[in-house]
């Protein structure tokens, strides 16, 4: 009896993983299959399981403009470059925070919960960048990101709940703070680093609105490429062009759903190759990071 009762929850759960994941992979299916459609086919029957008329149109147009690949390039190496300084200042800012014998900690803390519900908006935010001289340069596109208030309380969290004889014993040895922080707290404190690394790897691979706000649209260099166009804002003023035409660089008719719909599976495929080799510090660091100190 008991046996029959674990194949049966065994079958439950594989039908469960199986219909959730077929919802989850339909509307990826469904994209994949439509930038690889013809034009003629697409417009006449839209999204659909299959490809009947196999064509790489869409991608033709995606990849035609060298902008794209200077673009691509482009949110490769911002959004590294981010990553990199947010681990950095999140998990500095978080170790500091986490030291309750600190002098005005609970109202620090405050400071930083309070910047969650309320800020200063787009307006004021742009004036900064511009008044300290960042308009139209990478680092407006790397410097406000890095500092994520959600990541460094997921990182403080993690922290409140060590052992506090850990960092102890290491001072007893001789190690200072900063020591402390790269030779204790750093190690062990990985799975929760790299959730907030992942997390703000996606955020800044998928935004265009900062390039919108802080890059100048009429600063090309001599080949006429904007340099610091990103991946995501040239596919929507892609998008934009080829909506307003219907037709691709050659001039033949493309749909812009298709376009879009090639643009989606380009841009997800460094996050969809990645996720796997992280989702085990992903799902610990967030079960870890959300335990109250």
């Amino acid at each position: 009896m008991v046996g029959s009762k674990n194949k049966t929850g065994l079958v439950l759960k594989a039908i469960f993983i199986i219909v959730f994941s077929f919802i989850f992979i339909l509307p990826l299916w469904l994209v994949f299959t439509a930038s690889l459609e013809s034009s003629e086919m697409f417009a006449r029957n839209g999204y659909g399981l299959w490809i009947y008329n196999f064509s790489v149109k869409s991608y033709e147009v995606l990849f035609a403009k060298p902008q794209f690949w200077v673009s691509f390039g482009n949110s490769f190496w911002i959004t590294i470059s981010t990553v990199v300084l947010s681990v950095v200042v999140n998990t500095l800012t978080a170790y500091v925070l986490a030291e309750k014998d600190l002098p005005f900690s609970k109202f620090l803390n405050f400071l930083f919960v309070f910047t969650m519900f309320f800020n200063a908006g787009m307006i004021p935010t742009y004036l900064t960048i511009k008044s300290l001289g960042m308009y139209n340069t990478v680092w407006a596109l790397i410097i406000p990101p890095a500092l994520g208030v959600y990541n460094i309380l997921l990182i403080r969290n993690f922290l409140y709940s060590l052992p506090k004889a850990m960092t102890e014993a290491a001072v007893i040895d001789g190690a200072n703070y900063f020591q402390v922080l790269i030779k204790v707290i750093v190690p062990v404190s990985m799975p929760i680093i790299v959730t907030t690394a992942l997390i703000t790897l996606i955020a800044k691979w998928n935004s265009w609105m900062d390039i919108l706000l802080y890059i100048s649209k009429t600063d090309k260099n001599s080949a006429g490429i904007f340099q610091f166009w990103t991946v995501q804002y040239y596919i929507r003023t892609l998008l934009n062009e080829v909506e307003a035409s219907g037709t691709g660089a050659d001039g033949s008719f493309i749909n812009g759903k298709q376009v879009l719909s090639a643009s989606i599976v380009v841009t997800i495929l460094p996050v969809v190759l990645l996720f796997p080799l992280l989702q085990k510090y992903f799902a610990n660091g967030i079960t870890l990071g959300a335990v109250k100190g």
